[in-house]
């Protein structure tokens, strides 16, 4: 199992001939799900520091410049930089997955 909040709570409901009731395991299959839920949640949320990691050429991603604006840029590797369909050029610190 990989949560170990949900193997704690099987062990310290475990009776003393190994027995599991369902109601324990239910409850241990919950902070399971959860656990996976909010670790999903994060990724969806995370930003990227575009020093540490660039998004795939030419996808639409979230962006956070350094004047603090926000907007959608693609990347392009041929001139190391992100692009906005909007005129002009804003240093981008970060960025976020854009998921449909």
């Amino acid at each position: 199992m990989k949560s170990k909040n949900a193997e704690l709570y099987l062990a310290m409901h475990i009776d003393p001939t190994g027995f599991v009731h369902s109601g324990d395991a239910r409850q241990a299959i919950e902070i399971a799900e959860e656990e996976v839920i909010g670790r999903a949640y994060e990724e969806l949320t995370r930003w990227h520091d575009r020093e540490h990691e660039l998004p795939p050429p030419g996808k639409d991603v979230l962006v956070h410049r350094l004047n603090g604006s926000y907007g959608v840029d693609s990347y392009n590797p041929v001139d190391n930089r992100f692009v906005s369909e909007y005129a002009g050029y804003m240093q981008v610190i970060r960025w976020r997955e854009i998921h449909e």
